[in-house]
């Protein structure tokens, strides 16, 4: 995947560079013509204006400055606001810091990078992470804005061919589910029932707490994290904690076992005998970093798999839990079902099972609504 690269839709791309950059001289224009801010990234001069249009800043820094992050602008900014309005300011300044961001971070890296055949090389750094989780730069697809196909829309698939993606389905719970025994939570997945809702029901909540929960144990959150994530009262989200530990109890025996390893030893052990490092005062990120690096070898077995029947020319990105590949066209859907096919497995058990699907002519039309 390192040596083939990704090509790069460069007509594009520059387009889009010069639309950004474009974007954020229009919006610190605003700023500046209107509230007499010279620098949106000026947490002072932009804390200035905004108390100048009579809103309270009420968070401060470590160091006692007044706080002007995106959670209180994004708070402040509406659509469509009202010239001179405090809703105007904080709106040019997001978009002016979006702009910047996505043009530097992103789009003038992939053109600085290409080669001269138009393909943007990835670094692939298979055991970068703490966990062994894989990282990669060059092309940095874990950063990129969730859900976004503007910026994925720069990668395109070689000439007769078409994109495809193949991604685990709830791989983290799944694994979960495997390395804890959890018979209730076994069979949801093998009876395809709605894990979510199950663990919404087992403390009377909406599912969108419940499916908010399930990925908030498997990273450690405490009762205080969950109630500013979902909008609920501490005392909800311990309610909703008890309830799913009540629910899945294996899966908090599992927890329990590796914090002990973790305070005891300075590390935990994965199934496949890889030692990851635990602070002993961060005991509770254990369980965490079991899933994370027991996912990651699901999917580098997926990938051993998919090198193994010839697959490997066509492939352009691990990404998280999904391979972005680029095949032919005229076997795009088989394309797809194969690449499913060899990356799906079962472990302990518990089928990990994968979701194919054709993108089109590029990364991004994956991520195009409608």
């Amino acid at each position: 995947m390192e040596r083939t690269g990704f090509l790069l839709d460069l007509e594009y791309t520059k387009g889009l560079s010069a639309r950004l950059r474009a974007e954020e001289e229009e919006a610190a224009f605003h700023a500046l013509a209107f509230f007499g801010v010279e620098s949106v990234n000026s947490t002072e001069q932009v804390a200035d204006a905004l108390e100048d249009l009579g809103v309270k800043i009420p968070g401060r820094t470590t160091t006692g400055k007044r706080k002007v992050d995106k959670a209180l602008l994004e708070s402040i900014a509406t659509d469509d606001p009202p010239i001179g309005s405090p809703a105007h300011l904080a709106a040019a300044v997001i978009e002016a810091k979006r702009a910047r961001k996505w043009r530097t971070t992103w789009i003038d890296g992939f053109l600085s990078g290409a080669d001269s055949a138009g393909r943007v090389h990835p670094s692939i750094n298979h055991l970068r992470a703490r966990t062994a989780r894989m990282s990669i730069t060059g092309i940095p697809a874990q950063t990129l804005p969730s859900g976004d196909w503007m910026v994925r829309r720069c990668f395109i698939a070689d000439p007769g061919q078409t994109i495809v993606s193949v991604d685990y389905k709830a791989q983290e719970l799944r694994v979960l589910a495997a390395l804890s025994g959890d018979p209730t939570m076994r069979e949801a997945f093998a009876t395809d029932a709605d894990l979510h809702q199950m663990t919404a029901d087992a403390s009377g909540v909406d599912r969108k707490i419940g499916k908010m929960v399930n990925f908030a144990y498997v990273y450690g959150s405490g009762p205080r994290n969950i109630a500013e994530q979902g909008g609920i009262t501490v005392a909800v989200a311990k309610r909703v904690i008890e309830g799913f530990e009540a629910r899945y109890p294996r899966v908090k025996d599992l927890s329990v076992k590796l914090q002990a390893e973790a305070r005891q030893t300075g590390r935990i052990i994965t199934p496949t005998g890889r030692r990851l490092p635990v602070d002993r005062d961060r005991a509770y990120s254990a369980l965490n970093y079991m899933i994370q690096s027991t996912s990651r070898d699901v999917t580098c077995r997926g990938l051993i798999r998919l090198h193994d029947a010839g697959f490997t020319p066509y492939l352009r990105l691990p990404v998280h839990d999904e391979v972005v590949a680029s095949v032919p066209i005229t076997k795009a859907e088989w394309g797809a079902r194969e690449i499913a096919r060899l990356m799906r497995m079962n472990f302990r058990g518990v089928d990990i099972d994968t979701d194919p699907e054709v993108y089109g002519p590029s990364w991004g039309h994956g991520y195009m609504k409608g």
